[in-house]
């Protein structure tokens, strides 16, 4: 599980928050630069890392999952403008339960 990958206790929590952090870090530099598919790719692997429960916690950082979510979803209606090509049914699927598990937070 989760607590074999990161470590236990508060070292498991660093490194799972730096990688999170990183994520987010990378997904709003490329949302500033106008990469909006790698922008969206990199916001919704902060939001699954942020998320993630140590040492049986109840909940994950739930502000930030939120952030991440919308900005996701976000990035990929910028994507879907910019090339003026709809989005695929799988992606608006995706768009659509990320939005619903931001609300459900």
């Amino acid at each position: 599980g989760n607590d074999n990958f990161f470590g236990k206790g508060e070292v498991g929590r660093r490194e799972c928050n730096w990688i999170a952090t990183n994520s987010w870090n990378i997904g709003t530099k490329a949302g500033v630069e106008k990469k909006y598919e790698l922008c969206g790719e990199f916001l919704s692997l902060a939001a699954d890392f942020y998320d993630v429960k140590i040492d049986g916690e109840e909940e994950g950082n739930n502000v930030m999952v939120c952030k991440s979510l919308v900005l996701a979803v976000s990035a990929m209606i910028a994507a879907e403008k910019e090339k003026k090509v709809a989005m695929l049914d799988a992606e608006r699927k995706k768009a659509i339960e990320m939005l619903d598990k931001a609300g459900k937070l």
